[in-house]
């Protein structure tokens, strides 16, 4: 009996939290798109390419790979990869008006770089706080 309980009861608790916490219903957290965009770097890896120059920009090291690879993973298999740069250069330009959030010196400068992948009309409809589909940006039909 004992041996019973310890093998249903750890698995019902589970789904009993789960339960409750998904009828609360799922807020989304301001940083999703960010590790969402981040997926790109699984793109690179799938592909076999690691000497890829963005490979040496501030996102590939910014945040823990791990969560990039299980994105990208999870994106991948769903046949929806992010295999451009430019949704995470998107995420990066939405932060440049704020003050102190491109930090200082190198870091700052890293974070220009990769902004200044995305094409001017992004940039500009970004910078605006239009969507990427409302601005009909060339990234759009790419991504």
């Amino acid at each position: 009996m004992k041996r019973l309980l310890c093998l249903v009861l750890p698995p019902l608790l589970v789904a009993i939290i789960a339960t409750v916490a998904l009828a609360r219903g799922v807020t989304a957290h301001p940083d999703e798109p960010l590790w969402i965009a981040s997926a790109y770097y699984f793109d690179r890896l799938v592909h076999g390419d690691v000497s890829h120059p963005d490979w040496q920009l501030l996102p590939a090291r910014e945040t823990p790979p791990v969560g990039k690879y299980l994105f990208g993973a999870a994106l991948w298999l769903q046949g929806r990869p992010i295999r451009s740069i430019e949704r995470l250069a998107s995420w990066y330009e939405g932060w440049r008006a704020v003050p102190g959030a491109f930090g200082t010196g190198r870091e700052a400068a890293e974070r220009e770089a990769v902004v200044h992948r995305l094409p001017a009309d992004v940039r500009t409809a970004v910078s605006q706080g239009l969507t990427c589909r409302l601005a009909s940006a060339s990234c759009c039909r790419r991504v």
